[in-house]
Parts: C-alpha cells; sequence; structure tokens
C-alpha cells in the first residue's frame, strides 16, 4: 500500500513511517508539498495532521482530492476533541485518528481499505 503522511513534526513522521514498515511510505510537511506529492505518487491513503506549522492540514484535503482521487485521507491530530473530529470529517476525510494511537494505524487502515472495498463492489 502507498502512503502518505504530511506532518509538520518529524518526530510523527519517524513514529508514523515505523508503524507503516512493510508500505510504500512518502512524507511531506506542508500543504504544497503534499498535493504535489499525492499527484506524483497516488497513494492509496493520506494521513494528514491537522495542524501543521502555518496551515490547516484540513486545506489540502480538496486538492489531493483533485489530484488523486481515488486516495483515502486520514485526519490526524493531537488535539483529539469531537470538534476536532466533526471538523475532520465535514472537511471531506475518511477516517480520523488521535496521534496518540498511531500505534493502532494499521487496523485503522485494514478497516478503512475493507470498506472501501466493500463499497465499491456491485
Amino acid at each position: 500500500m502507498r502512503i502518505l503522511v504530511v506532518d509538520d513534526d518529524f518526530s510523527v513522521l519517524k513514529s508514523a513511517r515505523a508503524v507503516l514498515r512493510g508500505h510504500e511510505t512518502h512524507v511531506a510537511s506542508d500543504v504544497e508539498t503534499a498535493v504535489s506529492s499525492a499527484e506524483r505518487h497516488q497513494p492509496d491513503v493520506v494521513l494528514l495532521d491537522v495542524l501543521l506549522a502555518q496551515e490547516s492540514g484540513l486545506d489540502a484535503i480538496a486538492p489531493i482530492r483533485e489530484v488523486s482521487p481515488h486516495s483515502a485521507v486520514i485526519v490526524m491530530t493531537g488535539l483529539a476533541s469531537v470538534d476536532a473530529m466533526t471538523q475532520a470529517y465535514s472537511s471531506g476525510a475518511d477516517a480520523f485518528v488521535p496521534k496518540h494511537a498511531l500505534p493502532s494505524l494499521p487496523a485503522v487502515l485494514d478497516d478503512l481499505m475493507a470498506e472501501r472495498r466493500h463499497q465499491s463492489e456491485p
């Protein structure tokens, strides 16, 4: 599975790569790089942080969907709250994961991909 991880915190990128070992993983730290990387790599999943240095990761969802429409978008944040989750889903996210739950990411990916396969069946 091809996965694009978007976060401006190097330690989160490193942790995500460790959790996602065995997958083709690409990283970006801002919206512009995330969109160009999504276009270039056509990831199956984009793991997107809400709070990037100078911008909201949620602003990347629509442009990522334009250049890579098949990509599932999982929003992650250290500020896991009902408001953050609601905002993520209303921005077009397919799933939401608090950063403290990154170790459970493989299970979240499996569930999301199974759901997408089920939805695409006739």
